[in-house]
């Protein structure tokens, strides 16, 4: 909060930081990924998701000067927004306390706004780029996917990687590709999905001797078609659940993990609330507030009311200035079994409304458990 941005600091990270990128160009590993993630998300050049190359990565840090830094920490920096999760033998008031002396006081000079990531329907290229100097190659290969963690196909494509890639030495691409063949020191693959957009990824990867290219390609093939064709067996699945708790469990043992969780938790559970009260009062959007109700709300809502619902809002017109949401979450269970409730006076050009709503995080997803939408008299 306080930085003295001493120049001397400054242009020793300058220099190891351009040092790491000029390393990383012959990296085989590094060429890769880059270009895979140049494919797979084309956003244009000057879009924070942007995927640089390295030539462009030097070109920008040798023209970084100190003055640019000061001017983005005065620009951006504040804790107006923000989770903070601590795990461990504490005095939670007292570190409460200690949070709000250090940060609260320390205001964001701009407004906070989450940027989506978008799903990317893109042709599948075949691509191979040389590191002449280097013993090793890296494979990687993948494709996106339109899907968030609460889809209803999400749980079996999380096994499914488990089983195929994700498990490492047990996992049927280790077994085949690393055990049997022996084509590859390191071998596997991931499953990604959003909390809040319709956009996910797979991909596979490894690392071998060049030569053993084709032969690689082909084992990748192979076991991929065969999970596609005959699926896993049911001793494979229940092993695979059973692999995935336990690391789970062991994650959540570490203090590091758990609090990551917990201010992941925090997040999502604002960010739902407030997109909640966009798609509610300014988009009006009744797809996603249908499909995030709880089981006990779709009664208070059924798909009539719904209707009524946000025919009242519409009637209102468009806000007028930003919407102040408000609200906290807390833990039911100690540090799991999250629930929210927020708050949100809406100005109307003829008349007020206040807007409530409650979300919960019961099991693999998060959910609205109940709303309402009151409008004053009008002015």
């Amino acid at each position: 909060r306080e930085s003295i941005f001493p120049a001397t600091e400054f242009e020793t990270l300058k220099q190891e930081t351009l040092a790491e990128i000029e390393q990383g160009r012959s990296e085989p590993r590094q060429i890769a990924t880059t270009a895979y993630r140049r494919h797979l998300n084309p956003y244009p050049k000057g879009d924070v998701r942007y995927t640089s190359t390295p030539e462009e990565d030097l070109a920008e840090v040798k023209a970084a000067t100190l003055e640019d830094v000061k001017k983005f920490y005065s620009d951006f920096y504040g804790a107006s927004v923000g989770e903070l999760a601590i795990v461990g033998d504490i005095d939670a008031v007292e570190v409460t306390k200690l949070a709000q002396d250090l940060f609260g006081s320390w205001k964001s000079p701009r407004s906070f706004t989450r940027i989506p990531n978008v799903f990317h329907d893109v042709p599948a290229v075949h691509q191979s780029f040389e590191a002449p100097d280097k013993a090793n190659a890296f494979f990687i290969a993948g494709l996106n996917l339109s899907l968030r963690d609460d889809d209803p196909d999400y749980p079996a494509l999380l096994l499914g990687n488990y089983m195929l890639g994700g498990g490492f030495l047990n996992s049927r691409l280790a077994t085949r590709i690393r055990q049997k063949d022996g084509l590859s020191y390191g071998v596997g693959s991931q499953l990604q999905a959003s909390s809040l957009d319709k956009s996910g990824s797979f991909l596979t990867f490894a690392i071998y001797a060049p030569e053993n290219a084709g032969k690689l390609e082909t084992a990748f093939r192979e076991e991929i078609a065969r999970a596609l064709k005959d699926g896993f067996q049911a001793r494979e699945v229940e092993e695979a659940r059973s692999g995935w708790l336990q690391s789970r469990q062991v994650g959540r043992a570490q203090d590091a993990g758990l609090a990551r969780l917990l201010a992941q938790n925090l997040y999502l559970a604002r960010t739902l609330a407030s997109r909640g009260y966009q798609v509610r009062v300014l988009q009006r959007d009744a797809a996603f507030f249908g499909s995030r109700l709880s089981p006990a709300a779709r009664m208070q809502f059924p798909p009539s009311t719904q209707q009524e619902f946000f025919a009242d809002i519409a009637r209102l017109g468009a806000p007028v200035g930003p919407l102040d949401v408000q609200g906290d979450i807390e833990f039911q269970s100690q540090f799991f079994e999250p629930t929210g409730n927020f708050h949100a006076h809406v100005n109307y050009p003829t008349r007020d409304a206040e807007v409530s709503v409650a979300i919960s995080h019961p099991v693999g997803r998060w959910q609205i458990d109940s709303a309402s939408f009151m409008p004053g008299r009008e002015r």
